[in-house]
């Protein structure tokens, strides 16, 4: 996930920019105005955008808010804040933040908003998943999966372009709201309907591999293949 600070104290901004690096989450910019915010948000698309409130009256972060209201409402915000006056709350309310940070406050909890963060559904990437991979967070098409794998506690999922490990269980995958349709076809398997190239009584063909269809999958398989429209015009070999 990509994280823009804004903050008008510059000590600050950096103190958290540090923070969030040596936790490995990437930061792409710095800056301590509302004008080189938006500059930043349209030269950098960042995911996530942490606000730092510099005063009580909260006019020096309402025209960044503005912006992102009006121009990038996909975009989510975090603020953090000195104190939060009932008076403002329900005008901060209005730019709808994903959460509020009242100082002082732990790493633990900043953190823990953030993974949560990077599971909300985002309409411009509802095809894509982060994932970490290394010290980063790597974006991935979803569209472009072939199949997942079920691997003890872990899922494997696999691309044309390699595989990746994603730290749940294969059910608890299937349940995610993504935006494609796998089909359970063994209790280790799901496949992406729309990477399947062929199939068989006892297994279907993704790209390069042969996925198992199980035993007690295998009736359901096989009516939804036949029934798919979509895949009437594979040679199928039944």
């Amino acid at each position: 996930m990509r994280i823009l600070i804004i903050d008008p104290i510059i000590k600050n901004a950096l103190i958290l920019h540090q923070q969030l690096l040596n936790s490995d989450y990437e930061t792409v910019d710095v800056v301590t105005d509302p004008t080189k915010g938006i500059q930043s948000i349209v030269r950098k698309a960042p995911d996530l955008v942490i606000i730092g409130v510099g005063s009580n009256d909260f006019t020096d972060i309402i025209e960044i808010l503005d912006y992102i209201q009006n121009k990038k409402p996909a975009l989510l915000s975090i603020l953090i804040l000195d104190k939060l006056p009932e008076s403002a709350t329900k005008k901060l309310e209005l730019y709808n933040p994903i959460a509020y940070l009242i100082k002082p406050y732990t790493l633990k909890t900043l953190f823990s908003i953030i993974e949560s963060a990077m599971k909300i559904p985002n309409p411009e990437f509802q095809d894509d998943l982060f994932l970490k991979t290394g010290t980063k967070y790597e974006r991935l098409n979803l569209q472009q999966l072939l199949y997942a794998k079920a691997n003890g506690k872990y899922t494997e999922l696999h691309f044309a372009f390699g595989k990746r490990l994603m730290r749940i269980s294969l059910t608890n995958f299937i349940k995610e709201k993504i935006n494609i349709d796998l089909l359970r076809t063994h209790k280790s398997y799901a496949v992406n309907t729309t990477a399947i190239s062929s199939y068989k009584s006892d297994e279907i063909e993704v790209g390069e591999a042969r996925i198992p269809i199980g035993r007690f999958f295998k009736e359901n398989v096989l009516y939804f293949l036949k029934k798919n429209t979509l895949l009437l015009s594979i040679n199928q070999k039944v």
